[in-house]
């Protein structure tokens, strides 16, 4: 299995509204998404965020700002999230399978051109454990022909 990207940072919420806090560890179950953050459960477990795109949107606004302000619960490096919707991307030893784009919270609803790229993306638990920062990211996709998965 070739590692393709590193999950950069972790942050959670407490309860709808609550600044988010980073953390440097969590626990991810199939019930409740990251135990720890508020949210938990749907279609969008656990949000994604890709550093590439979070950056784009940045130098377009002009402004620096840390990453959870997207509030997504995940940062990830080194792979183009965007393209992989539809697919499974395994994070340590957990595995998430990745829906559609999040909608920008009422903050961004402003927000110029570069917001209307794919820059967060909800998913939710495959399998479950505990994940760290600097965890490796691999991708994985279902396989039509065999019916299981295929590790790249």
């Amino acid at each position: 299995m070739r590692t393709l990207g590193t999950l950069q940072g972790i942050a959670i919420r407490e309860a709808s509204r609550a600044p988010m806090k980073q953390q440097q560890q969590v626990e991810v179950t199939i019930t409740h998404g990251i135990v720890q953050d508020y949210r938990g459960t749907g279609l969008r477990q656990v949000t994604l965020l890709d550093v590439g795109q979070w950056q784009t949107v940045l130098d377009e606004l002009g402004v620096d700002l840390p990453w959870y302000t997207r509030r997504a619960n995940l940062l990830i490096a080194g792979i183009d999230l965007p393209a992989t919707v539809g697919w499974r991307l395994q994070i340590g030893a957990c595995r998430f399978a990745i829906g559609g784009e999040t909608t920008p919270a009422s903050a961004w609803t402003n927000c110029t051109q570069a917001c209307a790229v794919s820059w967060s993306l909800g998913c939710v638990v495959v399998s479950g454990a505990k994940s760290s920062r600097g965890a490796h990211c691999v991708w994985e996709t279902v396989c039509r022909y065999c019916r299981g998965n295929r590790q790249s």
